[in-house]
């Protein structure tokens, strides 16, 4: 869960709280790392597996994105892919949102 809280540049405790929601809905999992017994691995269920489809699906065709052309959202995806590089290199001090 600490991977997954450095993946999404927040605080573990905040993974910890939304991984609770999500384990109370039946979404998600936890589970031991065989490798190293201190270690909660998460994992999506049938019914979180089905839920992430549903969102992806919603997303593709319903999103103002999906009026895009194929060779626009190509073109907006390496950009966003270039912009998230960038930022990733920033220190937070850097950052815009940072002042």
């Amino acid at each position: 869960m600490r991977h997954l809280a450095s993946l999404l540049n927040c605080d573990p405790l905040n993974v910890t709280f939304l991984v609770d929601r999500l384990e109370e809905r039946g979404l998600v999992e936890r589970q031991t790392d065989p490798a190293d017994r201190r270690v909660k691995l998460v994992g999506l269920t049938t019914a979180g597996v089905h839920t992430r489809n549903q969102i992806v699906r919603a997303a593709a065709t319903r999103s103002p994105l999906a009026q895009l052309s194929p060779a626009d959202q190509q073109r907006l995806h390496h950009l966003l892919a270039a912009a998230t590089r960038v930022a990733g290199q920033q220190t937070p001090i850097d950052r815009p949102d940072h002042g």
